[in-house]
């Protein structure tokens, strides 16, 4: 089994699935990454939290895959929550889509706030690692 297909791991808590990423997200792991979240999707998970609390890096080519199943999870009625810190915090919001996903500081907060249907502002955090509670979430992809 290579790298590349150990990069995601897809698990139900609660009923909401949580798709679990490790290493690098690039080019070569990326179809992985978006299989684990097409076939979430397809099974009817229409809220999804992401956890990159064990990626060390990763390109455009993540990025378009997190924007593309934003983009089919929207229409109907779900979103993802993304759990990152550092690195990867501060590359969604140097791209802008801190916008366009919720982040939150741990699996634990986005869980919480899958829960309760969506958005809680509360667990939102700034690249830095600072809670945002009113950093206002925008509505386009």
């Amino acid at each position: 089994m290579s790298h590349a297909e150990n990069c995601a791991r897809t698990l139900s808590v609660e009923g909401i699935a949580v798709v679990e990423l490790e290493g690098d997200i690039d080019v070569h792991t990326a179809p992985v990454f978006r299989d684990a979240l097409e076939q979430a999707i397809d099974a009817g998970a229409l809220r999804i939290v992401v956890d990159f609390a064990k990626v060390t890096f990763m390109d455009s080519t993540g990025l378009g895959v997190l924007v593309g199943s934003e983009r089919r999870l929207r229409p109907l009625g779900g979103s993802l929550a993304v759990a990152c810190t550092g690195r990867i915090g501060r590359l969604l919001e140097m791209t802008g889509l801190d916008h366009v996903f919720t982040l939150y500081a741990s699996r634990e907060e986005a869980l919480r706030a899958a829960r309760a249907g969506g958005d809680a502002a509360a667990g939102r955090m700034s690249a830095g690692g600072e809670a945002d509670a009113a950093h206002p979430r925008s509505q386009r992809v």
